[in-house]
């Protein structure tokens, strides 16, 4: 089955994003995306599927996918549990390279993002961390998420146990790749003009 690609942001220069849903949907949605997503589920009994890799989702499942990396999810109890929750923090390859670069302190956050090309999944114990927080996330300044979300990425990287999913690595793509510029700029255009006739001359003259 063929991965759809979403989009997760119309912004040019995308950063970051943090989103919190409840009985997070239970249809199957095979996709993959060019952001590194981090998403921890709570109080969910189901199944997670990650490139070639099928495993359970059990209470504070968190795992962390590379660009790329097709995934999907299935529940059993969405629907009757008042207490589901899920938290997903999207961030971009230009965002999190940009901050390393001027914070070398954060170096360590490299090798756990090129493991997460795999997909990895951490330990409960870290995933209640994860939760803790996150969970007032809405309450806090622009400036205070971005210290978190940063806070959320290092504990991460310290966690001396995580588990490798998907036994390939999908190619990796900068997003400073002129290959992925034309993409984003022909999906635009697709996504803007998609109600009239569109030929391949017309994309042609949109990317010379």
């Amino acid at each position: 089955m063929k991965p759809t690609i979403e989009k997760i942001s119309n912004k040019p220069n995308f950063g970051w994003r943090i989103q919190y849903y409840h009985s997070y949907d239970s249809r199957f949605d095979w996709h993959y995306h060019f952001e590194y997503e981090l998403v921890l589920h709570r109080d969910y009994k189901g199944k997670k599927f990650v490139g070639d890799y099928i495993g359970p989702i059990e209470h504070n499942s968190l795992s962390l996918y590379g660009p790329k990396l097709p995934h999907a999810t299935t529940f059993d109890n969405c629907a009757d549990n008042s207490r589901n929750a899920t938290y997903i923090i999207w961030f971009s390859q230009a965002w999190i390279s940009q901050l390393i670069k001027v914070l070398p302190e954060l170096k360590n956050l490299q090798p756990m993002l090129d493991k997460s090309s795999q997909g990895i999944e951490f330990p409960e114990p870290c995933a209640q961390k994860i939760f803790l927080l996150l969970e007032n996330y809405q309450t806090l300044s622009p400036a205070l998420a971005v210290s978190r979300v940063i806070e959320v990425l290092v504990t991460l990287s310290e966690s001396t146990t995580v588990k490798r999913l998907n036994s390939y690595s999908p190619k990796n793509v900068e997003e400073s790749d002129n290959t992925l510029k034309l993409v984003e700029k022909i999906s635009l255009y697709i996504e803007r003009n998609y109600r009239d006739n569109i030929k391949l001359e017309d994309l042609c003259r949109q990317i010379h």
